[in-house]
């Protein structure tokens, strides 16, 4: 208790304050309360969110407010089971790729079945992107001049 003293009279940074939230049990809400009072980081929010249950919600509802990141909600779903709905809902609401949607699908069960649904949507307008690009392609080969080699034949055919 007397370096935790001495560090909060020196100040500490965010760094310390992870590094005690992780490793000092006896300490972890202190540095957790700490760390929320001084200008975080959402690295910063998902180490209180993991490692400190008390400061959970409070820390959670901060990291709402700063935009998580995909990779943000992905650590949360990943290591907080409490929040994997709320977390996995959020992330829903993002642009996904296969991957986002399968840690959902592993990781939050109830959210599956939108998961799925999304995987599909993509399926489909990849498929229909690709159709409508190969129309394309076959409406400007269709559009294209004909070249002087043939416009003088058919003169010549004349």
């Amino acid at each position: 208790k007397e370096a935790w003293y001495r560090l909060l009279k020196n100040g500490v940074s965010n760094y310390h304050l992870r590094y005690i939230i992780e490793r000092v049990k006896s300490l972890r809400s202190h540095a957790g309360e700490k760390l929320l009072e001084q200008w975080v980081t959402n690295d910063d929010l998902i180490y209180i969110i993991k490692h400190v249950p008390f400061l959970r919600r409070r820390a959670w509802q901060k990291l709402l407010e700063n935009e998580p990141s995909k990779d943000d909600l992905l650590k949360i779903i990943i290591y907080v089971p409490s929040l994997r709905k709320e977390a996995g809902q959020k992330l829903l609401e993002k642009e996904l790729t296969q991957d986002d949607l399968s840690y959902i699908i592993k990781y939050v069960p109830f959210l599956k079945y939108e998961a799925e649904k999304q995987i599909e949507k993509t399926k489909l307008l990849q498929a229909i992107q690709t159709k409508k690009n190969k129309v394309l392609d076959k409406i400007l080969k269709l559009g294209k001049p004909a070249s002087s080699s043939d416009t003088d034949q058919k003169k010549q055919g004349s």
